[in-house]
Formats: structure tokens, C-alpha cells, sequence
């Protein structure tokens, strides 16, 4: 009864560990799209009045209403963004605070690829000064690579 279970054990290891792909398989090509396809997100982030159950304040956010121009060719991104009016949460004063020179943009690339700065350009998604355009390297899983330029070209309260 012992050699019964251990031949059934065996058959069954060697069926869970081998394989039903073939060898010389074709290769897939690999992604070659190095662009901006789109600007996900512009925020405005800040200490709101509310805070944990320990006492630590909680950072909020504002999305900020953006109008973006994506240029393939001359690889650039132009965006405009409006500041919302205040709320109960997003307070006059908090929205006086807002400027171009303290919001987070976040953009998607092509599939695959990557999203680098270049240049000291800051770190998308993070808040940063935008007053002037920056520059970001976007490297296709091909390893071809475009450098773009993302500026905000008009913000507005």
C-alpha cells in the first residue's frame, strides 16, 4: 500500500512539474510607445482641520479643474488649470494659499513605459513649483526614449 501512494505521489510531482510549452516559441514585441497619453490629475494638497484619533492632523486635498493639450510631435503637455471655489473643507484661506507654485500634477504614459525627471525637475504626483515648465524622460519598455516638457500654461482662481 506504501509503494501504491509513493508511485501515486511521484506521477502526480511529475505532472504538476512539467510543461506543455514548446521550445523556440516566438518572441512578443515589445512595447515601443514612449509618449504622455494623458494628465490623470492636478491637486492642491493641504493640513485640514481635521485629525486622527490621535490628535495627528490628516493632509486633505483639492482636484484642481485642469484643460490639457498633449503634442506627439513636439513632445510637449500645456496645461490649464482652474482653482475650485471653497467649501467647507477647501476654506477661503486655504484656497488663497493655492498657487502654482505648490500643486501636484500626475500624468500617465503609454504602456509600459517609464516616467523620469530630467533636469531637477521634481518628482510627479508631488507638489512642486510649476511656474515654469519641466522636463521628464519617458523610456518605452524597448528602451527608445523621448524627452517631454509638461507646463502649466494658465492658472486661474
Amino acid at each position: 500500500m506504501k509503494l501504491f501512494k509513493y508511485s501515486l505521489i511521484l506521477a502526480l510531482a511529475t505532472l504538476m512539474f512539467s510543461s506543455c510549452l514548446k521550445s523556440d516559441l516566438d518572441d512578443l514585441p515589445e512595447y515601443e510607445d514612449n509618449d504622455i497619453v494623458s494628465v490623470q490629475r492636478v491637486e492642491y494638497r493641504f493640513v485640514g482641520s481635521t485629525t486622527t484619533p490621535n490628535g495627528d492632523p490628516i493632509v486633505q486635498f483639492v482636484t484642481l479643474r485642469n484643460k490639457s493639450t498633449i503634442d506627439t510631435k513636439s513632445k510637449t503637455v500645456s496645461i490649464q488649470v482652474t482653482v475650485p471655489s471653497a467649501n467647507s473643507t477647501f476654506t477661503e484661506s486655504e484656497r488663497a494659499k493655492c498657487s502654482v507654485s505648490n500643486i501636484a500634477v500626475m500624468v500617465q504614459a503609454s504602456t509600459a513605459a517609464r516616467i523620469t525627471p530630467a533636469g531637477g525637475s521634481p518628482d510627479l504626483g508631488v507638489p512642486a513649483d510649476w511656474s515654469s515648465p519641466h522636463q521628464y524622460v519617458v523610456k518605452a519598455a524597448d528602451g527608445s526614449s523621448e524627452t517631454w516638457t509638461i507646463q502649466i500654461t494658465n492658472f486661474s482662481k
